[in-house]
């Protein structure tokens, strides 16, 4: 078995002041896919040195914003963090490891909330990612997408779907996106495959009790190449502990 977890961590340093650590110890993984560390790699806690093989591509345009890491239990074949969008490498977005039999990539799209210039960037790196993975798809490159795409696909994936037709995360054309992710590339929503009526989220408000009411929205996904998806064995949101505003996911696919 192979097991794969993504975590936005809102914050590698406060993530691990909550104890993510121990329990990233105790998970039995993989492979690790981060995002949203908010630190230089000269910030990152003591804490990961005990991890052999660990990688981290911060933000250089912002301090303590964005950035993703990769950290798994053998050493990747390759790392790249070269992804052909000026703001995804000026923002760490991006981090891709090479494994036998499949590559894994760690993930954060921009959030569209801000403003509509930064909509518009999150539309554009929309297009650059899908020519991305259909170059992938179309080599028959087996693969293991990990992100927070910042967008609920379907209204089980959000509790108040009705309130947030209009804002970006549920938008047609974010929606629609990840619908020709499935649909035209073939590629598959790990979750939504192995249970399709499930209704789980990952990621919760800080505002309004919004955790402790269960209203959240499911933004976090592992993404499977066509030709993984017969190895999907099992899948988890980790919710006993929280260690930022989103929650671990966790993926494990037969060997």
């Amino acid at each position: 078995m192979t097991r794969i977890i993504s975590f936005n961590m809102n914050g590698v340093r406060s993530a691990t002041s909550k104890g993510f650590v121990p329990w990233l110890k105790r998970s039995k993984f993989d492979v690790v896919c981060l995002q949203e560390i908010r630190a230089d790699v000269s910030q990152i806690p003591e804490d990961y040195k005990s991890f052999p093989y660990q990688y981290w591509n911060p933000a250089t345009s912002k301090k303590g914003y964005s950035g993703v890491g990769i950290i798994s239990k053998t050493k990747p074949k390759k790392i790249s963090t070269q992804f052909p969008n000026k703001i995804v490498m000026d923002e760490g977005r991006f981090i891709e490891a090479q494994y036998e039999g499949f590559c894994a990539i760690s993930f954060y799209m921009p959030n569209g909330t801000g403003s509509e210039e930064r909509y518009q960037i999150k539309l554009q790196v929309m297009v650059d990612l899908f020519i991305y993975l259909k170059k992938k798809t179309e080599n028959g490159e087996p693969f293991v997408f990990c992100s927070d795409v910042n967008i609920a696909h379907q209204e089980i994936d959000l509790k108040n779907w009705k309130a947030n037709q209009k804002r970006s995360g549920f938008l047609p054309e974010e929606r629609n996106w990840i619908t020709k992710l499935i649909k035209k590339l073939k590629i598959v929503d790990a979750f939504r495959s192995l249970y399709p009526e499930k209704e789980v989220y990952t990621w919760w408000s800080q505002r309004g009790q919004a955790r402790e009411k269960n209203v959240g929205w499911r933004i976090d996904y592992h993404f499977v190449s066509s030709n993984l998806e017969k190895k999907l064995k099992e899948y988890k949101v980790y919710k006993t502990k929280f260690f930022s505003d989103h929650a671990p996911i966790i993926l494990d696919l037969k060997n």
